[in-house]
C-alpha cells in the first residue's frame, strides 16, 4: 500500500477583490472584515494496488460550510485525467464551518429580506469556483505524487463528560444522545529509510462548525483548526499530513463556556431555545473544544497498531429521495403539520417550475422530477481497518449512530466511522421523530423521509460490501 497526503491554502483574497465577500451560515450576516486563520483543503490518496486502479482512493475535505454535487462532480472528473482514479473513488466533503466564504451566494447580508432573495436568486461566485477547483486539483495531484509505501490502523475512544465539548440541541441534557467516538486513524511509513515513521493522522468526530457566532466576521476554521493546530503543535512534521472529517452532527453544537454556566445555573425547567441557538461562543471556546478533540486522540495513537492493507474498496451509488410526506397523528397539530407540507411543496415545485427559485442549497433541481424525487450519492469505503460510510448532508447523529452500529455488527473486527456533507448537501436528513416534533432543519425540507431513506441506503452499501469481501 502507498499512502500521500497534501494541503493547499483556499482562502480567498480578501485585499484585491471587485466585491465584498459574503461569508456562509447564518443568517442575517454581517459582510467579511478579514482573515483570523486560513483555511485549507487537504487530501490523502491511497493506493491498494498501483496496477488496480479501482484499489486507488481519494478523500479530499475543504474548510467549507458544503460541497455542491455539481461542483464535486466536475473536480472529480478533473482529477481522472490528473492522477490515476476513477470519480467513484473521490470523495469531496466540508468541514461545515459557518466562516468561510459563501461561493454560492446563498447567504446574502442584509436581514431576512436579502436572506430570501439569496435563497431564490443566489449569485454563484463562477470566478472563484474556478479557482477553488483548480487548486483542489492541485492538492490531489500533490497527495498522489507524494505517496509512499505506508502502513495503517485506527482505534476509537471517547470524549468523558466532564470535558464534553458538544450537545445534542433536541435533548440538551442527555449526554448519551451526544456521544460519538472520535476515530484516529494513524499512517506509518513503510519505507526502508524512515520506516515505523508517523507520516500521517486523520481524525473523524462530529460538531457543528459553530462555535464562533454569527457576529464574527472573520474567515476561520472554527474548531476544526484548532484541532489541526494542536496535532501539529505536538508532531511538527504531520504539517499538511493531519486531516479532520466532521461526523455526522446534524443535530450536534459545541458546548460554549457560556451555555456551559446556563445549564448549571438554570436547569432543565428555566433554559430556553435562545439559550441554546444563540449562545456566543470565543476564540478560547474555539480552542478548547479543538485542543481537547486532539488531546484524546493523541492519548491512544500508541495503541494503534498498523498493518498492510491492499484490497481497498469502494462502492458509490446514486440515489433518489422519494419527496412525500410522512403520514402521522389524527390530532390538529399533525393535520397542521401536513397541511403546511402541501403548502410548501407546492410552492417550491411553483417556484421551480417558473425558473424563480434557482439555488440547489437543498437539493438539485430538476424541472422534470421535483414531483418525484431528490437526486443525490452515498459511498462506502473499504479502507483496510475501516469502514466509512458517507451522507450527503447533514445527517442525524442518532441515524449516524444507527447506520455505524449496523456496520460493526457485520464487520465486528473493523472501527466504523461517518462523514458527512460527502460529495452533497441536501440540507438536513432527519429522524422521523425529529419531524414530528418540527423545528427549522425541516421547515424547508421536501424530503420528511430523507433520513431515513439514506440511512436504509447505507446499510444496503453495508451489506454489499460484505458480499464483496
Amino acid at each position: 500500500m502507498k499512502i500521500g497526503f497534501s494541503e493547499i491554502i483556499i482562502t480567498p483574497d480578501i485585499e484585491n477583490r471587485r466585491r465584498p465577500l459574503q461569508l456562509a451560515g447564518y443568517s442575517p450576516r454581517e459582510l467579511c472584515t478579514g482573515v483570523h486563520d486560513d483555511i485549507y483543503a487537504r487530501a490523502a490518496y491511497f493506493e491498494g494496488d498501483e496496477k488496480q486502479i479501482n484499489s486507488h482512493v481519494l478523500m479530499i475535505i475543504c474548510d467549507l460550510i458544503y460541497i455542491n454535487r455539481n461542483f464535486a462532480d466536475i473536480i472529480k472528473n478533473h482529477i481522472s485525467k490528473i492522477i490515476p482514479i476513477i470519480p467513484e473513488n473521490i470523495m469531496i466533503s466540508a468541514t461545515h464551518t459557518h466562516h468561510g466564504p459563501d461561493y454560492d451566494g446563498v447567504f446574502r447580508p442584509g436581514g431576512s429580506v436579502e436572506l430570501f432573495k439569496g435563497f431564490l436568486f443566489p449569485k454563484p461566485q463562477i470566478e472563484e469556483l474556478v479557482l477553488l477547483g483548480k487548486k483542489l486539483n492541485v492538492v490531489a495531484k500533490d497527495a498522489y505524487a507524494k505517496r509512499k509505501k505506508a502502513l495503517i490502523g485506527s482505534i476509537q475512544t471517547e470524549i468523558p463528560e466532564k470535558d464534553r465539548v458538544m450537545i445534542n440541541r433536541r435533548d440538551l441534557f442527555n449526554f448519551e444522545k451526544a456521544k460519538y467516538p472520535i476515530t484516529v486513524i494513524k499512517v506509518i511509513s513503510n519505507e526502508q529509510e524512515d520506516k515505523d515513521h508517523l507520516f500521517g493522522i486523520i481524525l473523524n468526530y462530529a460538531c457543528h462548525g459553530t462555535v464562533l457566532p454569527r457576529q464574527n466576521t472573520l474567515i476561520t476554521a472554527d474548531y476544526v483548526g484548532y484541532v489541526i493546530k494542536a496535532i501539529e503543535e505536538e508532531y511538527p512534521d504531520l504539517k499538511g499530513n493531519t486531516l479532520y472529517f466532521n461526523g455526522p452532527c446534524g443535530e450536534i453544537n459545541p458546548l460554549s463556556s457560556e451555555l456551559r454556566n446556563k445549564m448549571k445555573i438554570k436547569g432543565p425547567s428555566r433554559l430556553k431555545a435562545r439559550d441554546i441557538y444563540q449562545q456566543v461562543g470565543t476564540w478560547d471556546d474555539a480552542k478548547r473544544i479543538g485542543f481537547t478533540i486532539a488531546k484524546y486522540s493523541l492519548k491512544v495513537l500508541d495503541k494503534i497498531k498498523c498493518n498492510e492493507y491492499n484490497d481497498l474498496k469502494v462502492i458509490c451509488r446514486n440515489i433518489r429521495i422519494p419527496i412525500r410526506d410522512y403520514p402521522y397523528g389524527s390530532d390538529l397539530k399533525s393535520a397542521l403539520n401536513r397541511s403546511f407540507y402541501k403548502i410548501k411543496y407546492r410552492l417550491i415545485s411553483k417556484l421551480i417550475k417558473l425558473n424563480i427559485l434557482k439555488s440547489n442549497i437543498l437539493f438539485n433541481i430538476d424541472k422534470e422530477n421535483i414531483k418525484k424525487f431528490v437526486e443525490s450519492i452515498v459511498q462506502i469505503i473499504n479502507l483496510g481497518d475501516l469502514v466509512i460510510v458517507t451522507a450527503p448532508g447533514e445527517f442525524f447523529l442518532e441515524l449516524g449512530n444507527e447506520v455505524i452500529n449496523y456496520a460493526k455488527s457485520i464487520f465486528p473486527t473493523k472501527n466504523a466511522l461517518m462523514i458527512e456533507l460527502a460529495n452533497d448537501s441536501i440540507g438536513y436528513l432527519y429522524t422521523i421523530e425529529a419531524y414530528r416534533k418540527g423545528g427549522y432543519e425541516s421547515a424547508l425540507s421536501i424530503i420528511p423521509l430523507g433520513g431515513r431513506f439514506v440511512t436504509m441506503k447505507l446499510k444496503h452499501l453495508i451489506n454489499e460490501l460484505q458480499l464483496n469481501n
